[in-house]
């Protein structure tokens, strides 16, 4: 009888046990898999690019490199993290479409598994949207671990529910893998002199201190030399091109102005190009400076901006234009 007894009190205790792991075999299941009837989840403000006044872009385990961008009074953004280097409108507009309606399925609501997922906050991205007061409008999370590419793995940080989004977002923060480094290329524009074309009204070359070139640009947009000389005429598709090749110029990197002289106390060439603006002349201009052997490049300075950039020789060659580059042949200007 007491051996019944024994038996029937062990078979209870069993049967215990095994509700026991059933039940927590069920709620991790729960944690991981999450309640497929339940809504998507929102992640994002519809309105987030209107407010967004700065973006920051790190690697939890890389967060002293930090990624950051700022929206300036005109609406430009730049990317204070390199010396207030312009950011392609391209690349930003394209992170926040990639956040437009960004919402997914619950895949996990407990830390016990951020560790599945990959997503604790020293192992994953970290994207921070702020408004004007610098306060946060968005923290995400995002991991580098994926069901597919198209997918990504998000928490809003600070909390613990894991969100399974149909949209990859790295790619648009420039983090396309896990060995990526978080440096705002992806971001920057090295061009080093953009400006608007048809707004030139004048060229002025200079190489050392000697005036080398100069074109002047009437109300009728007709370019002359200066001085002007009749039997000398300037080619308007030439003008044009040179404008252009010098728009398009890159640079290789952007370098702190107050590091050293780059060579620029007496500069090796000078190009102006001055702009008609609420009826007032307003001027950029390129500075020459030192030769880079090992690079092959040169230091040039752009002002009033005051950044300094390492530009090919490749660019500063076609920098050096002379009076008989733009000289019509023929004696006789050729029509816009």
């Amino acid at each position: 009888m007491k051996l019944r007894k024994l038996l029937i009190l062990t078979g209870i205790v069993f049967v215990l046990l095994v509700l026991v792991v059933i039940k927590n075999s069920f709620q991790k299941k729960h944690n991981v898999v999450g309640q497929m009837e339940e809504p998507e989840i929102a992640l994002v403000n519809s309105s987030m690019n209107i407010f967004a006044s700065k973006i920051i872009i790190y690697k939890g385990d890389d967060a002293q490199n930090k990624v950051i961008l700022s929206r300036q009074n005109d609406g430009q953004w730049v990317l204070e993290s390199k010396l207030g280097l312009k950011a392609r409108n391209e690349a930003v507009d394209n992170l926040f479409n990639s956040l437009k309606d960004l919402k997914g399925e619950l895949r996990g609501d407990s830390k016990s598994v951020f560790a599945d997922f990959q997503i604790q906050d020293n192992q994953a991205a970290h994207l921070i949207l702020s408004g004007a007061d610098n306060k946060p409008l968005a923290h995400l999370v995002v991991s580098f671990k994926s069901p597919n590419d198209n997918q990504n793995f998000i928490r809003v940080f600070d909390a613990d529910k894991i969100i399974l989004v149909n949209r990859n977002i790295l790619p648009a923060i420039g983090l396309f893998d896990k060995m990526a480094k978080s440096d705002g290329n992806y971001f920057a524009d090295y061009r080093v002199f953009p400006f608007d074309v048809n707004s030139v009204n004048r060229i002025e070359l200079m190489v050392g201190k000697k005036r080398a070139l100069a074109l002047t640009k009437s109300v009728a947009n007709v370019w002359n030399f200066d001085p002007a000389n009749k039997k000398s005429l300037p080619d308007l598709a030439r003008v044009n091109e040179y404008l252009q090749n010098v728009a398009g110029f890159y640079a290789q990197d952007i370098l702190d102005p107050n590091l050293k002289s780059y060579g620029l106390e007496r500069p090796l060439k000078v190009l102006k190009l001055s702009f008609p603006k609420d009826n007032k002349p307003e001027a950029i201009q390129i500075e020459v400076g030192s030769f880079l052997k090992d690079k092959k490049a040169y230091y040039v300075r752009i002002m009033p901006q005051n950044q300094i950039f390492i530009l090919s020789e490749f660019f500063i060659n076609n920098l050096s234009r002379d009076r008989s580059y733009f000289t019509v042949k023929d004696g006789k200007s050729k029509k816009k």
